[in-house]
């Protein structure tokens, strides 16, 4: 599993309840993870989502300084902030359920996997 990490994790989008997921490293913008998207921009250290949220509504000022304004704005109007007492939930993008699969995964790896070129070609 560990080795398929790289290919499968950004296939998992959470559902914000509480904002407990990570602001850099986990899809809770459905457009990936912020690290990958904005690299340079990422930091190492551990923030989760819900730092951004003051007063229940985003902190436009601290996601501006964090992000790009398109960016920041996307989050603004497209994910309803955080205010939930329960974790925030992941969600397979893979099943219509949402649920975890095997079969999906290994589908998905195989079709990922069909796509690679064939050495020599």
């Amino acid at each position: 599993m560990v080795n398929i990490r790289d290919a499968v994790e950004p296939q998992i989008f959470w559902y914000l309840r509480n904002g407990t997921s990570s602001f850099w490293y986990e899809n809770w913008t459905r457009l990936g993870a912020l690290y990958y998207i904005i690299p340079d921009a990422a930091r190492e250290e551990e923030i989760e989502v819900r730092q951004f949220v003051e007063n229940g509504q985003w902190n436009m000022k601290l996601l501006t300084n964090t992000l790009d304004q398109e960016l920041a704005q996307h989050i603004k109007d497209n994910i309803k902030v955080p205010d939930g007492e329960e974790d925030d939930e992941p969600y397979w993008m893979l099943e219509t359920n949402g649920k975890f699969s095997v079969k999906s995964t290994w589908e998905f790896l195989r079709h990922k996997e069909s796509n690679k070129p064939a050495i020599g070609s």
